[in-house]
Order: structure tokens, then sequence, then C-alpha cells
């Protein structure tokens, strides 16, 4: 992706979509996010499993690591381009969202409510809680 210059921004998410999802917006100046919940790519027995209709459904997806998926922008103007590229490669995305002027993160949920991500976090492997559970 990064060698047909179509991509703005992009990194592998491995420790949470939200907090990798963070750090990608901290590197491009305190942007803003908005994720449309039911956009995400999630397997069909998970959608099985948890209700989707609220916000805590999502958040094992939203905050858990060890995904190994790669996360990355692309300017609107571009986009049908890369859907292009993408079909001719066999390669499978989705767009779960836009960047936005307005920092912070926001979550979208099916119905059209919007939630603030802010106290929500990835997995940090330096937190006390994450370093506690090594002893």
């Amino acid at each position: 992706l990064a060698g047909i210059h179509l991509v703005s921004s992009m990194l592998d998410v491995s420790d949470g979509l939200l907090g990798d999802l963070d750090h990608l917006l901290a590197a491009g100046g305190r942007l803003g996010a908005e994720i449309i919940l039911d956009q995400l790519p999630l397997s069909p027995a998970y959608r099985q499993l948890q209700s989707l209709d609220l916000l805590d459904g999502y958040l094992p997806a939203l905050t858990g690591g060890e995904d190994y998926e790669l996360l990355f922008t692309v300017s609107p103007e571009r986009e049908d381009e890369l859907a292009g590229i993408t079909m001719e490669v066999g390669a499978a995305l989705c767009c779960i969202g836009r960047i936005e002027e307005k920092a912070g993160i926001r979550l979208k949920l099916p119905g059209g409510q919007l939630f603030s991500a802010d106290d929500l976090h990835g997995y940090d492997h330096f937190s006390v809680s994450q370093l506690s559970e090594l002893h």
C-alpha cells in the first residue's frame, strides 16, 4: 500500500484499535476520528455472541490487542482508486470511519448515537495493571 502512494498514514493494529488510532492521530497533529462501529470487520461468530446495539458489545474489538491488522488513511478523493487496486490483488478492505479536524475519537453506534472514546484505551504494555499480572 505504501508503495502505490495512495495511503497518507498507516500502522499495524497490535495494541487495540483505539490505542493505535490514537497514535496515528497524534502523529497527524492531534486530529480526531469518527469510527462507525457497524463497519468494523468482525467475524460472524463475534457478531452472534455480542450485543452490537450497545457500546459494551464493541469494547473487546476496540480495546483488545494482538489483532495484527493494518489501519491506514486514504484521501476521500482517492478511495475509488484504492478500491480498484485492492480488487485487482484480491485484498479485503473496509472503511471504518473518517478523520476529522476536531480532536478526539468518537464512536457511532448502529442507531446513530455518538460516544466519546476518551476514557477507552488500547492495550498498554507498561500500565501498572499489565505489569502486576507478570508477577
